[in-house]
């Protein structure tokens, strides 16, 4: 049978990329699903002090489901590129296959691209960069019985889980403790 794979397309941009500070830079969250939250990162002058800063350095994070960094969600299989758009300079698409595990919540380059060059092809000071994401996964539907333990639970103690950020008092019964089994796996 066919996996049937759910695709989302995600472009970011950051006006007038020359003027951009050496800090991160953190796009606002995009979903593949109703549980999988990522978002972008991106340093214009690299990602730490043992990154040149001649370099550019993007990562993609799958991000935790709760402030209290509590629940996550496993996404495995995940096909994912990414391209830099800036002026008439195009770098990538750079294709990976990853499986974004608690674990191994990030991946990235923390040498993408010399600087310089995206800088020249920058015509103007005001010239943006744009940052673009294709995620291709496996699609939730096909895990019906997780899926909807899932969302009935997260439905039903949305509150609970956004405040606290506990899933303690969640109440299993017999039926779906395979279930439980499969979605403890998920979530650590």
């Amino acid at each position: 049978m066919p996996v049937e794979v759910r695709s989302i397309t995600f472009e970011w941009k950051l006006d007038g990329f020359r003027k951009l500070k050496p800090q991160k830079y953190t796009s606002d969250y995009f979903w593949t699903s109703e549980r999988h939250p990522w978002c972008l990162a991106f340093y214009p002058f690299g990602y730490s002090e043992s990154t040149s800063s001649k370099y550019v350095s993007l990562f993609l994070h799958a991000v935790y489901n709760d402030t209290f960094k509590q629940i996550y969600f496993a996404r495995k299989e995940v096909t994912f590129e990414v391209s830099v758009h800036v002026g008439d300079v195009a770098v990538g698409p750079y294709r990976i296959y990853h499986d974004f595990v608690a674990q191994e919540r990030n991946i990235g380059w923390p040498e993408f691209r010399l600087r310089s060059k995206l800088i020249n092809a920058a015509k103007t000071d005001e010239a943006p960069i744009l940052l673009k994401v294709l995620i291709q996964i496996p699609n939730v539907a096909m895990y019906p019985s997780l899926h909807k333990v899932c969302v009935a639970y997260i439905g039903d103690h949305f509150r609970e889980v956004r405040e606290t950020g506990a899933m303690a008092n969640v109440e299993w019964t017999d039926d779906d403790w395979k279930d439980y089994v499969e979605l403890a796996k998920e979530i650590k």
